[in-house]
């Protein structure tokens, strides 16, 4: 209305964040947005608040309508907010500033979790996937509700061989589990090969000074800490293997490469003694890094596994290997060393040995090897075709460059 005007370029949108940049001429001008908000998650959410700036410029005004605190957004819906910004109508000398540029934030919950009921069938882009109801002891192969109660809305496959596989980059890959922001999560299903975590020497201040092995953190971060408390401190880049996923090896995907989606990998150190699956999954979380490739965690193996009463957390596996290793089709038989994207001290990282069990190695200053099996995010968007068997995989159905 009147003068108003945007800024060129602007607003810009990320997630659940929106800049705007606006020029307001005379009393009374003003623009309107309409921001639509989606859901594209698994779960209901609910707006907590709306974060807007306190301007130190009295000519501008900034309200907001449609949408208030306490309002529900259902999964797979959609809603609408209208921003206006507005030229004070009450101002009688002319500002010397009138031009109004700020970020909107807005904050969304998961809806209470008493009034979520639990679903028998989720869809899958596009495909209805049964969810297997827990039982005492040993469960059917197929897709479950994460077994961490922290963590409602996210799925993973678990037993020996769920229908779970995928064709990503004219490979087999295998569907680890759907994230609650509706991205699906994935692993190749045979390795790339023997290599490397982080030679000796690569990286020697802060924290990595103390690894007099090679340093396990995955990226560089200004605080980490082992899960003793041993060793802190600043890492000051990323590890080797995280640089060679990252580049040399994204730069050779050739098919379904737009389908993935940058990302948040969580690789914090746990101690070797956890017995409670939700704090290992808390501990993996204060160390996190956002990248196109990754590894899976020791959590995401751990919930692999149909049962739960003697494989549910990282001390169980250790102690029922043996049993643990027939109920999870997380199992490498490639090598004696399959690499997790997860430290436990300061001069060993986890890996996964062939009898199904925790080890601590693939660094160090005789620059052990372990076998890598990529892991990545495909896009909440994504549509699939199949049924998810190794003859009749799931297929990506759009970003099929």
């Amino acid at each position: 209305e009147g003068d108003a005007s945007s800024v060129e370029e602007f607003p810009k949108y990320e997630d659940l964040e929106a800049t705007f940049n606006v020029n307001l001429v005379s009393p009374g001008d003003y623009i309107t947005y309409d921001v639509t908000i989606e859901n594209k998650g698994t779960i209901d959410a609910e707006l907590n608040k709306i974060i807007l700036p306190q301007l130190n410029n009295e000519a501008v005004l900034i309200t907001t309508t449609g949408l208030a605190a306490g309002d529900e957004l259902l999964a797979d819906h959609s809603a609408t907010l209208t921003v206006k910004i507005e030229y004070n109508p009450e101002i009688t000398k002319q500002p010397e500033n009138k031009t109004a540029s700020f970020e909107m934030k807005l904050d969304y919950v998961q809806k209470n979790k008493s009034e979520v009921e639990p679903s028998t069938v989720i869809d899958m882009k596009g495909i209805e996937v049964p969810i297997v109801t827990s039982e005492d002891g040993v469960g059917e192969d197929g897709l479950y509700a994460d077994p961490n109660p922290e963590e409602p809305g996210r799925y993973v496959y678990a037993g020996a061989d769920p229908n779970n596989y995928i064709t990503f980059n004219g490979e087999l890959w295998r569907i680890v589990s759907i994230e609650t922001d509706g991205t699906i999560k994935i692993m190749r299903n045979s390795s790339i090969g023997k290599l490397i975590y982080d030679p000796l020497g690569v990286r020697t201040t802060g924290y990595c000074s103390k690894a007099t092995g090679g340093c396990n953190a995955w990226a560089k971060t200004d605080n980490y800490s082992s899960a003793n408390g041993q060793y802190t401190g600043v890492v000051e880049k990323d590890s080797q293997m995280k640089t060679y996923l990252n580049e040399t090896y994204y730069e050779g995907i050739t098919t379904n490469k737009t389908a993935i989606q940058n990302h948040n990998f969580y690789y914090g150190s746990v101690s070797w003694l956890s017995t409670s699956l939700s704090v290992q999954v808390t501990e993996e979380k204060k160390a996190v890094a956002s990248s196109y490739i990754g590894l899976v965690q020791s959590s995401d193996y751990i919930k692999t596994n149909t049962n739960m009463a003697e494989c549910g957390s990282f001390s169980l596996i250790n102690k029922n290997s043996s049993n643990c290793k027939n109920t999870t089709w997380m199992v490498f038989k490639e090598a004696s060393r399959t690499l997790t994207a997860l430290g436990v001290e300061a001069t060993s990282m986890v890996f996964l040995s062939e009898n199904g069990s925790f080890g601590w190695g693939c660094i160090g200053i005789d620059n052990t090897t372990c076998t890598v099996y990529p892991a990545l995010y495909l896009k909440s968007d994504i549509e699939l075709s199949g049924t998810g068997t190794q003859i009749d995989p799931f297929t990506i159905t759009n970003y099929i460059e």
